[in-house]
């Protein structure tokens, strides 16, 4: 499901810009440049027809016809000047500078549909509900906005209960927030009232919506406020607001971080108001993939008021960072929340503190989730009573029996980790202090890389609980050391969905099984390398214990140079093969090889020479290398007596350019990663597989020949290639204005061709051959990631030339007919330049089904300049030497993409 679900919004995302009027070339209007007579943003709607774009330059925009815009059921864009750029976004600002006697908002979208706000700043609202934006049965997309600082009306006689919404408000809608910052944002409180009902406080601090489908994208969630329940001294209190951050009926969200929200505190009265559930987010149905809710904190129940004879509660909040009827998170991070605080004691005595101080969730599901320093209040008014039922229960989960619970850490939340369940669905989980111990489950320390704990606000060196009024959460990294024994600790049954990804955006699953918790570690670790001045020679550990002591304790013989790149721990993919390590005490050098021919050898051949130590780390070899890792050369040099390793390609070139007569270059020893881990994985990118046939490919070999070692005539050096498939891969992320050329493969037709070579006067006889060949073309080097130019979609928004891998290859086969002889060809030569020659033009008018792309010499290879041989025989007592001095393949035309499933 959780894949299929973030398919599903790259595919909205791709479709709001394929519906954008940027990329339908409809018209461009500009607000503040100084170059038309539209002073305010509001002029600009009033004169745009439907699906034309507004481009508002940086500046401040304030007073009549920049506030409470009305766009008009219109179908627009209005956009910063760039919306990628947060510096160009920060000073692109609508300030609405609501008060209380004149509330004013940004926009006002009503009966609109396609509308798409993108790359501007909106702070100081107050209004009635969205205090930045409200939004009614309309199609609304926010794209990289910052949304600060805005706020809701409380409570007053015409209606008692705060405003909802703080930041964005929307009812009866489908809303996309994709890579906002919401923050700072307010809803209003409830009307205090002396004996009647006090009104409740405002649901959602940043964003509220009544019968609407919200999906929260690459966005951060921070700082807001639900509102506080009304006063009755002598009445019913009005409950605080749901969703410090976040209310909604149906919430989607991915790759996002909320924190430091709070739901709304219950109001004063003799019947208490009940605190505000989910400090981070309340939603009926919630669907949440790769997101982090940390800090937040659901609402306090409100306290007896001072006048009050008779004194009822109505309980706190529960769920601090998420409260959910139905609910799905997947590689989730939760903690630092805290449920909400009760004051009024039942008849018996208890305090309702509020329950799951992470997550409270009715039924659904939680897999691959790290939940961690959460809590809940403990006993306030029976101190004496040793009873956990007087406090808040499940301070990492309180789900019921109808919630599963897979793959997943529940650690350090205070006091207990989980509440409400029967451990029937509690299967391979860590939970420390130990509960539910069948079902693959264990209740071990999951040695984090480091642990964050609650502080005092007053001084962060002193630990506190975090029931202390002081207290706050200081963050913790929750990666797991590779000696952790939750590595591989997962259900061993459990398969992955095609893409699916860890929190940092790795694949899941890279070992024997899933890890627990919200990482996945794939035991990738750094290869330390030194450098010594005494002996000249380089050394290479992954042993954290070798390193440390080389730099405590050699310092003066070796010089720390940090990781040289990142190989595994361990034998996690079943392409890797072990790197052995020898020590020459002759030649004061280590010598590594992943060559079981060279090891045994050693071993055998020369074990006074050297010492075999083992294997230390794990690599690929060459042919095996998946996407994303890089060759690690080997050098061998006879002065200095050692060999040298390198994953750098101008360290490489360097030696091997100006360093020959010092070092031997002998190739690529193994594949490594040159970063720690695969490159990740963008949830808003998609892979699309483009066809291409006769006319998409140019592809052509310059010949050359030589007889008897002499250069001679060859009357058509050029041969044209028809091609008869190509196939080129992309992957394609339009909201972040990316694109990453991941391979192209060629085949051509083959091709007959008579050709003379000699004659004409140049002391040689005339020799005709012919030609039958044809080319295969392979690149598959990833190469990117390409800027899109948001107004043209046009890109590469740069060009650029590289040198080319080994895995980018002509081969040329087929045979030669010489003087009656037919003699067969295989050469296989590679490019030795790749370049990106005139821009590619992406046409999205026919998404969701068809992405084009017109590439007229976009993606550009070439072997030029050089004598590769095809053919060497002897005719008529002459050595007769055909050679390729070049080899050219391009993109041309327009190439039809479908997405890769």
């Amino acid at each position: 499901m959780r894949t299929g679900l973030c398919r599903r919004w790259s595919l909205a995302v791709l479709l709001c810009a394929a519906l954008s009027p940027l990329a339908l070339n409809a018209a461009t209007l500009r607000v503040g440049d100084g170059a038309t007579d539209l002073k305010t943003i509001q002029a600009a709607v009033d004169a745009a027809a439907v699906g034309d774009t507004i481009i508002v330059s940086p500046g401040t925009y304030s007073g009549s016809g920049n506030w409470d815009i009305n766009l008009q059921g219109k179908v627009l864009t209005i956009q910063g000047a760039n919306p990628l750029d947060p510096n160009t976004v920060e000073r692109t600002v609508i300030d609405c500078a609501g008060t209380p006697q004149q509330p004013h908002r940004a926009f006002y979208v009503v009966d609109c549909n396609s509308i798409v706000i993108s790359g501007l700043t909106i702070t100081h609202g107050l209004a009635s509900a969205g205090g930045a934006v409200y939004c009614h049965r309309s199609t609304l997309d926010v794209m990289y906005c910052r949304i600060l600082d805005n706020a809701t009306l409380p409570g007053g006689d015409e209606d008692a209960n705060g405003g909802p919404g703080g930041g964005l408000y929307c009812e009866d809608a489908v809303v996309q927030i994709v890579g906002c910052l919401v923050r700072g944002n307010t809803a209003g409180g409830g009307a205090p009232s002396k004996e009647g009902k006090g009104g409740a406080g405002g649901n959602g601090g940043g964003i509220s919506s009544v019968n609407s489908d919200i999906s929260v994208i690459s966005s951060t969630v921070s700082g807001n406020t639900a509102g506080a329940g009304g006063d009755s001294s002598k009445g019913t209190a009005g409950n605080g607001g749901d969703g410090g951050g976040i209310c909604g009926d149906t919430v989607r969200m991915a790759d996002s971080t909320v924190s430091l929200n709070a739901a709304g505190a219950g109001g004063q009265g003799a019947l208490c108001g009940r605190g505000g559930r989910g400090g981070g987010l309340y939603a009926d149905t919630a669907t949440l993939d790769r997101c982090i809710l940390e800090a937040n904190r659901a609402g306090d129940e409100g306290q007896p008021s001072a006048d009050a004879t008779e004194v009822r509660g109505s309980g706190a909040g529960d769920g601090g960072g998420l409260c959910s009827n139905l609910l799905d998170i997947s590689s989730g991070l939760i903690t630092g929340n805290r449920a909400g605080r009760g004051y009024v004691a039942d008849p018996a005595g208890w305090v309702d503190h509020g329950n799951g101080g992470g997550i409270w969730c009715a039924s659904g599901a939680v897999r691959q989730c790290t939940i961690v320093g959460n809590a809940v209040y403990q006993p306030a008014s029976r101190p004496d009573v040793n009873d956990p039922s007087t406090g808040g229960k499940g301070s990492g989960l309180f789900c019921t029996a109808n919630v599963v619970v897979a793959n997943s850490i529940l650690y350090a939340n205070a006091p207990d980790q989980i509440a409400g369940q029967d451990c029937n669905n509690v299967v391979y989980c860590d939970i420390q202090p130990a509960q539910c111990p069948s079902g693959g489950n264990k209740a071990e320390d999951p040695m984090f890389v480091r642990n964050g704990g609650w502080v005092d606000a007053r001084d962060p060196n002193v630990a506190v609980g975090p029931d202390d009024p002081n207290a706050v959460w200081v963050q913790g990294d929750y990666h797991l050391k590779v000696t952790s024994p939750l590595i591989d600790a997962g259900d061993p049954n459990y398969v992955p969905e095609e893409s699916e990804l860890d929190l940092d955006g790795h694949p899941r699953r890279m070992d024997a099984a899933i890890d627990m918790g919200a990482y996945e570690s794939s035991a990738l670790v750094p290869v330390y390398r030194f450098w010594s001045p005494v002996t000249g020679k380089h050394f290479y550990t992954i042993s954290e214990a070798e390193k440390d002591k080389l730099i405590n304790q050699y310092a003066s013989v070796w010089t720390f140079e940090g990781p040289a790149y990142y190989a595994y721990l361990r034998a996690s993919d079943p392409n890797l093969l072990p790197v052995y390590r020898f020590w020459s005490q002759k030649l004061s050098s280590h010598f590594y090889t992943m060559n079981e021919a060279e090891k045994d050898k050693l071993i055998r051949q020369y074990p006074d020479i050297w010492a075999f130590e083992g294997a230390k780390f794990y690599a690929y070899p060459e042919g095996k290398q998946p996407a994303g890792t890089r060759a690690v050369y080997r050098f061998w040099s006879e002065t200095l007596g050692g060999h040298f390793y390198t994953i750098r390609e101008a360290e490489k070139d360097k030696l091997i350019n100006q360093y020959a007569d010092t070092w031997a270059f002998e190739g690529v020893a193994w594949y490594a990663y040159a970063t720690l881990g695969p490159e990740p994985v963008d949830p808003n990118a998609a892979v699309y597989e483009f066809r291409g046939g006769v006319l998409e490919t140019a592809c052509k070999l310059t010949l050359k020949a030589f007889i008897d070692g002499k250069e001679a005539k060859i009357d058509k050096p050029e041969v044209t290639y028809t091609p008869d498939s190509s196939l080129l891969t992309m992957t394609v992320n339009l909201p972040g204005l990316t694109t990453t050329l991941n391979e192209f493969l060629v085949e051509t037709a083959f091709l007959q061709q008579e050709v003379k070579i000699g004659g004409d006067g140049d002391g040689t006889a005339e020799i005709p051959i012919v030609l039958s060949s044809n080319v295969l073309f392979a690149g598959r080097m990833a190469r990117g990631p390409f800027g899109i130019d948001p107004n043209t979609l046009t890109f590469p928004t740069t060009a650029s030339g590289a040198l080319p891998g080994n895995n980018e290859s002509f081969t040329i086969g087929g045979s030669v007919t010489v003087d009656g002889s037919k003699l067969d060809v295989g050469l296989v030569a590679r490019a030795t330049q790749f370049a990106t020659g005139g821009p590619g033009v992406f046409d999205t008018s026919l998404l969701p089904d068809v992405l084009a792309a017109h590439l007229d010499g976009t993606f550009q290879w070439s072997c030029r300049d050089q004598q590769n041989l095809l053919l060497e025989t002897t005719v008529k007592g002459s050595v007769l030497q055909i050679y390729v001095s070049s080899a050219e393949i391009q993109t041309t035309g327009v190439w039809q993409g479908r997405e890769k499933r």
